[in-house]
This record gives C-alpha cells, structure tokens and sequence, in this order.
C-alpha cells in the first residue's frame, strides 16, 4: 500500500540500503549449466554447483553487460546485507565463513578464499568478502530501531542449515532430518572421525586454459551492490535511473552467449524478466545454446538413430542404483560442513522434498483441471493424499509398496543429470494412496543413500529429530522415515517457536557473547557410552523401528519450557 512503501521510504533501515542492488540469486537457481561448471577451476574440495555464490559470480562475468557489474563493488547473501546496513559497512562486508563454505572455492578449514586458483581464470576477487566465524560480533548498530539502541552488538550471520540444526539438537546422539522445501540430513560429526574416504578426498585442483572473460577481471556476483548508500531502488528493467543496459555482445568474444538453460525456461533471453534483470539479452534477439541456433539444437529429426533412441528408453528404465552417472557425479553425495564452536557437520543435502510432493499434487491438478474444468485447492489435495496414504499403510502394516519412485524431480548436486522415475507399476499397484505412499517412501530413500544408517551409527547417532513443515504434516513420510531408518525419530512440533534457523542463530549468538556452554562439546567416548535417555521435552515421538504402528501420526507433544535458554 502507499502508507507502507512511505514507511518503508523513511525507515532508517531503507535509508542504509546500498545505491545499487542486484536481484537475490538462490541456491535453486539454473543458469550454470554442466558445461559452464565444467569450464572452471575445481575448488579444493570438489564442490561446485548451480546456485554456487562463486559460480554465480562467474556466470554473471562472462555473459552480464560491462556498465551493469562497473555499478558494484561487494557481495555476498542477502543476510550479509542486512548486517552490513545494520552496521554501516555497506563498502566492507563481512560473511561468514559457514556460508562462504556454500559458495565455493573457500577453503572454511584454513579459513580463506582460493584467490590464486580463481585468479588464474580471471575471476573478480574484489568482490569476495571478507569472513569471520559464524555469530561473532561483526560490528554495532548505528541508529536506534525498534527497541535495538545505539551499539548493540550485531553478529555475523550464520548459514540457514547450521542455525536450523543448532536449533533442534539436544544432544550429540541426535542427527537433524529436515523435509523442508528441499530435505537435509546432518548431524555432529565426532572429533577425529573422517568422513568415508569417497566423502571426504579433495581432488587436486585444476586448471583451466580458459578464462572468464579473456584474462580481463571485472565485478559481478550473487548479491551485488555498489557500496553507496541512499535508498535507490535495485537496477530492474521495470524503471529507475539504476536500470543496466542490455547486454551488448562484444564481436571480439563469440562465446559469451548464454546458452538457453543457463539464462530463462522460456527459451527467449529478449523477453525473459528474470534474463534482463541479471543484464543479459542477446545481441540479436536469437536464441542460442553454446553458440548454436537453438531450433538446430532442439534434437534429432523424426527418423532419428533407433539405436540412440533405444539407450534413451534402457537409461530411463534403470533403477537408480545403476543410473548412469555424469562426470560431476565423482563428487560424493555425504558433506563436511563448518559449524559452530569450532565443530563440523556432516551434511547430506538434497535437492528434493518437499518440492517434489509440490510438483506431484500440481500434476494431479493439471490433470483433474483437464478432466473436470476445476481443479481442487491444494490443501484439499494434500490431505486426501495423506489420508489416502495412511489407509494404504495401515492396510499393508508399513509404508513399503510395490511401486518404485526415484523422486530426483530436480536432480542433485552429486548427480545433476538425474531425473525422477517410476516403476514396477502393475494393474493392482496404481491407486492414489499406494503412488503417494511410493513418492514418500523414495524421498526418504533417497536421503537415506545419500548419508546411510551404518555411518549415522558409526556417529553415535541414536535419534532422529524430524523438521520442516513437509515433514511434520505428512504422516506417510513421517511412516517411511521410521521404516527407512529405523531408529528413534522425534518430530517438533509444527508451532514450536524455539525451533528454526532465527531462533538457532539467536540462541548461537547468545552463547558465543556470553561465553556460555554451548549445545554440544566434542564428542569422548565416555559421553557416547553412556547414552542417555532421549528427552521429549518440546517433541512428539513418531514412533522407531519397533512399534511402526505409531509412524502414521506425529504426537503433539509437552510444553517447550524446557527448551533451551
């Protein structure tokens, strides 16, 4: 409303934004294909994907217009904006080094930035930020808002996965499962205990005869801005002096045409909002990938090789365990991540969960919609599945079913070339309930391969603790994480404030001021041995391996106010 943008417009917070801000890049974004990533240096640690700050960074070098990226002069996440407003560093802005971990090319262990392998392929390292440990003091508040005074301290942002996780583990027998919009597993990992070899090798970096944009290093980035302040809109095509141009394609330089699937879905780099925001259109209005007329790239002719269309039919019959995997794929699917108090995490990240039953119940509409003209409210259809699941299950005493859903809807960063399936379909395997049952049963499935039952063991991991509301208001999925993993699973309640990434990085940065004991203390085998009795303070028992009829439901469970501080 007009009230709320003038409030907006006289907010001291608003007044600090930088001059110039770019659009937010987030970790579901697909414009570096394989073979952009394919084209640079490999970080120390063998992980570099789509949605990468640094790959972003170096997307945005090569196809972005010059006068565009010649407005900034820092990056970093949209947290570290807001820290850098709140502190007035807006020209030196600090990130932690949990982040700095998840865009690439930081080495969180020596704790920098791999500036002599991102020179050499002529990378803009002006705009790496400098990094601290997460939930340090990054600096004060320099006016007065909402209640925070003058010099109250502000920390540094930490990562959205850590804070979640140092929100919901009570102790060090605990591992995290979260089914949020994507679906994580993680837990503490031991002093002294490695990772499985695969997991844990850093492939020696490469070199790359190419660079980003002939040798010349200019800026770009995730989150970019110039630094100034004054309140300025971000530089949108939608109006605004800030606005970049289009992006004239240099003649000297035929390869900084963005291929297709690296700047839209709409196959038009001259219409595509998201494409001219990013500053990038293509010189002639045409359409092309890796150089190529796309209408000449869309596939073979009619009367196409039989034989390549036959290994096309075999690939997308094959059970997952025997998929064909892509060179990125030598990257394991099982991570290190820095935590805090000096710990690791590790982290197996999916990019699938609860966008995949998304997707699902979008489909049944589309189809329905077809069929009858309306098509039923989401809400509506997420609860028939659910309860047409828990029949199935209850029927058939756990959530097993003979139908085989590999649920990889949008691929995963250890294999980015896969794709959903489904099989073992027969005429008495085809009923609502027994397909949703399948789709949740393989979304776990694949967590479960991703960070297995043997190595949570080998962690001392007794409990799960299920979060994220796709989890918590889907019984059938809280069924097959009980009969995936089989141990002790703990669901938080679905209203439980003291759970959740603000509370976690609350609660991080109180006990790092304060020099209080934090959650969790390196892990001795005198703490192990005892294995404490799990708490329920603040959760609801799911159920374990053992008593499977209880895994339909999560109970709501006692009062919080034994949580933490």
């Amino acid at each position: 409303s007009a009230s709320a943008a003038s409030l907006l417009a006289t907010s001291p917070l608003f007044k600090s934004m930088p001059r110039v801000i770019s659009t937010l890049v987030t970790w579901e974004d697909g414009r570096c294909d394989s073979a952009f990533l394919n084209s640079l240096p490999t970080p120390s640690n063998g992980r570099l994907s789509t949605g990468f700050g640094c790959a972003t960074l170096a997307w945005m070098e090569r196809y972005a217009s010059r006068d565009y990226l010649n407005q900034m002069s820092a990056s970093g996440t949209v947290m570290d904006l807001l820290v850098s407003c709140l502190t007035s560093q807006q020209d030196d802005p600090v990130m932690s080094e949990q982040c700095a971990a998840s865009w690439g090319f930081y080495d969180w262990e020596e704790r920098h930035w791999e500036m002599d392998v991102l020179r050499e392929c002529g990378f803009p390292c002006r705009f790496l930020p400098r990094t601290a440990p997460a939930a340090s003091v990054a600096g004060q508040m320099q006016w007065s808002w909402h209640g925070l005074r003058v010099g109250t301290p502000v920390t540094v942002a930490g990562g959205d996965m850590q804070c979640g996780v140092y929100s919901a583990m009570h102790r060090s027998t605990q591992a995290v499962l979260n089914i949020g919009t994507s679906a994580q597993v993680a837990c503490i990992l031991p002093k002294g205990h490695q990772l499985p070899a695969s997991a844990s090798s850093s492939p020696t970096v490469k070199s790359k005869s190419s660079t980003l944009n002939n040798g010349a290093s200019s800026p770009a980035s995730s989150v970019l801005s110039n630094g100034e302040t004054g309140g300025s809109s971000s530089p949108t095509p939608d109006g605004g002096t800030t606005t970049p141009p289009a992006l004239s394609l240099a003649t000297s330089s035929p390869n900084r045409q963005p291929p297709v699937s690296a700047t839209c879905t709409r196959g038009d780099t001259t219409q595509c909002k998201s494409c001219k925001e990013d500053g990038v259109v293509t010189g002639d209005g045409s359409t092309t990938v890796n150089g190529t007329d796309a209408a000449a790239a869309s596939g073979s002719t009619a009367s196409g090789d039989i034989t390549s269309r036959l290994s096309k039919l075999k690939l997308a019959h094959k059970d997952s365990e025997d998929e064909s995997v892509s060179a990125a794929a030598a990257v394991p699917p099982l991570e290190c991540w820095p935590y805090f108090f000096n710990q690791r995490l590790a982290v197996a990240a999916s990019l699938n969960g609860g966008n995949v039953l998304m997707s699902f119940v979008e489909m049944l509409q589309a189809w329905v919609a077809e069929l009858c003209a309306v098509a039923p409210h989401t809400d509506d259809v997420f609860a028939h599945l659910i309860t047409a699941g828990q029949r199935r299950i209850r029927e058939g005493g756990n959530a097993r079913t003979d139908v085989i859903v590999v649920p990889r809807f949008f691929g995963e960063r250890h294999r980015p070339q896969s794709r959903a399936s489904v099989r073992e379909l027969s005429p008495n395997s085809t009923s609502l309930g027994g397909i949703f049952t399948a789709l949740c049963r393989g979304l776990v499935k694949n967590l479960n391969e991703m960070m297995p039952v043997s190595f949570l063991k080998e962690c001392h991991i007794d409990t799960l603790v299920g979060t994220g509301t796709a989890l918590l208001r889907n019984g059938v999925l809280q069924a097959a994480v009980v009969e995936s993993y089989g141990m002790r699973v703990e669901a938080v309640p679905v209203d439980d404030a003291t759970v959740g990434a603000a509370f976690g990085a609350a609660l991080a940065a109180y006990d790092m001021m304060t020099g209080g004991q934090p959650l969790f203390l390196a892990l001795s085998a005198a703490a192990t041995s005892a294995s404490p009795a799990p708490s329920t303070n603040g959760v609801g028992i799911v159920g374990d391996s053992s008593s499977s009829s209880q895994s339909s439901t999560a109970a709501s469970a006692g009062a919080s106010s034994g949580k933490k501080k």
